[in-house]
């Protein structure tokens, strides 16, 4: 590339952008060390649980443990999937049958993070590519890979409660 003269005030404002932005990213990692450091004090069994799973990294399971709070409010597995948002709602009318829909519950932040573990996984997990290739069928359409993903995602789920659920110690009877 050859060199490209900037007019000495526009040259400075971008050092001034580049400089702030630099700042931000040493901000940001500092936190984020502040964070590590925190959520490894904790000592919450489930936080360790999901780290020492392949996909979930330090924010991810850090939203996982927060949006779920007690893995004991979801009496079966079924119902923390919907939760999260994996199972979708089938819309129907009288004489067709319509698009599937998140449920009115879903915390979208979950399935948000669920969602991006599940990706990650698919990249690099060789279980998970098995997985999604014989879910996917040898079909290449994109609606496949999306159903072949959100097929994972509710495998994934149902692996992330039973880890939850044998994290989670079960809660003190309250004295009468």
């Amino acid at each position: 590339f050859d060199q490209v003269s900037l007019p000495p005030l526009l040259e400075e404002a971008y050092f001034q952008s580049i400089r702030s932005q630099v700042t931000q990213i040493r901000h940001f990692l500092a936190a984020r060390k502040e964070l590590e450091g925190l959520l490894a004090q904790s000592q919450v069994p489930a936080f360790q649980a999901l780290q020492a799973e392949f996909g979930y990294g330090l924010e991810t399971a850090a939203v996982i443990v927060s949006e779920v709070g007690q893995i004991a409010d979801f009496d079966r597995e079924a119902r923390f999937a919907a939760y999260c948002g994996v199972t979708p709602i089938t819309r129907r009318s009288g004489c067709s049958a319509g698009s599937a829909r998140l449920g009115r519950f879903t915390n979208k932040r979950l399935l948000r993070a669920i969602f991006q573990a599940t990706v990650a996984t698919v990249r690099r997990d060789p279980a998970s590519q098995a997985y999604y290739q014989a879910k996917l069928n040898g079909r290449t359409d994109p609606r496949a890979r999306t159903t072949a993903l959100l097929a994972l995602c509710r495998h994934r789920v149902r692996r992330l409660y039973k880890l939850l659920k044998a994290a989670d110690p079960p809660p003190l009877e309250a004295a009468a």
